[in-house]
């Protein structure tokens, strides 16, 4: 126990040493950016110990670990009550499958500000993620500009921790936006069937046209953020993508997150006015590339978590 304390100690310090470089040398922001910029971290749903050990020393550089930790979890945990809606059969009971699912989602949401944010499937980002990267403040932009509907497309190059700012400026929206819900889907498209909860895949646009419409008489907003699905083409599923886009048309929007610019903008060429580039992207891509001192504080992230967990 004592060896193991020591351990902690050094860390802590190794730790502090590293944060207050990383402060000397990073560039100070306007009062709008920092704002917009989370001044907290996250950690995976693995190891709540690890988090108790950091949380004291990383809330010494305004950072506390705990809180978007549970959000993490929580965001995991919200799709579990809405699995248990039962699985619409028959197309034409679209619209009272959508109000089922809509008043599910609206009472979640009322509950708790965790319960706006919806990972599907469950995700772990790391226990010190990177926090406020270019990316990150691209997509909480992006979800922040209610003038938005239909589809709207970003991208950046592999390797700027996109899934991660993702979830990051999700967690961090939710807090400040009681009136939208917003719905992660990972890797794969078929995932919209377990979301809208139908037996084909056919079914989902009905079930998104009325329950996208549903939310926004509510005064909702629901956004659904792709992540990780199309990243070499669209191909077949630009179908799909049309038929989102007309459903979040004036009453939500679907985000597209790639690393094809091509990609990117092919989506925007679907539909018309429907779908898009987001205007906040930004032509230059490689303004989304790591800065030396990102770099340098992921390497000390790392290293802090294999340390406590050896």
């Amino acid at each position: 126990m004592a060896k193991r304390r020591f351990k902690i100690i050094a860390l802590v310090l190794s730790i502090l040493v590293g944060k207050f470089f990383l402060a000397f040398f990073e560039i100070p922001r306007t009062t709008q950016d920092r704002y917009k910029r989370s001044s907290k971290t996250a950690r995976s749903a693995e190891a709540p110990w690890l988090a108790a050990c950091l949380d004291p020393i990383v809330s010494v550089a305004g950072i506390s670990l705990k809180d978007i930790g549970k959000q993490v979890l929580d965001a995991n945990k919200n799709f579990r009550p809405i699995a248990k809606l039962k699985l619409l059969e028959d197309v034409y009971e679209a619209h009272h499958h959508a109000r089922l699912l809509a008043d599910k989602l609206m009472d979640r949401a009322k509950m708790s500000q965790e319960a706006r944010n919806i990972f599907v499937p469950s995700i772990s980002i790391p226990l010190i993620p990177v926090n406020a990267t270019e990316f990150q403040h691209l997509v909480t932009s992006v979800l922040s500009d209610a003038t938005s509907t239909g589809v709207s497309a970003i991208h950046a190059e592999p390797g700027t921790g996109k899934s991660v700012a993702v979830a990051l400026a999700m967690l961090t929206w939710a807090k400040h936006n009681p009136k939208c819900i917003t719905v992660l889907i990972q890797e794969n498209l078929n995932l919209l069937k377990d979301f809208f909860r139908v037996s084909d895949e056919a079914y989902v646009p009905a079930v998104a046209a009325n329950l996208f419409r549903i939310l926004s008489d509510a005064g909702v907003r629901l956004q659904v953020v792709l992540d990780n699905i199309f990243d070499n083409r669209i191909g077949q599923d630009g179908q799909m993508l049309i038929s989102l886009a007309r459903a979040a048309f004036l009453h939500g929007q679907v985000v597209v997150v790639t690393q094809s610019r091509e990609v990117a903008e092919e989506v925007g060429l679907l539909n018309g006015a429907r779908t898009r580039v987001s205007p906040q992207q930004k032509c230059n891509v490689s303004k989304y590339r790591w800065n030396e001192i990102q770099a340098y504080r992921l390497l000390l992230n790392l290293n802090a978590t294999a340390k406590l967990k050896d």
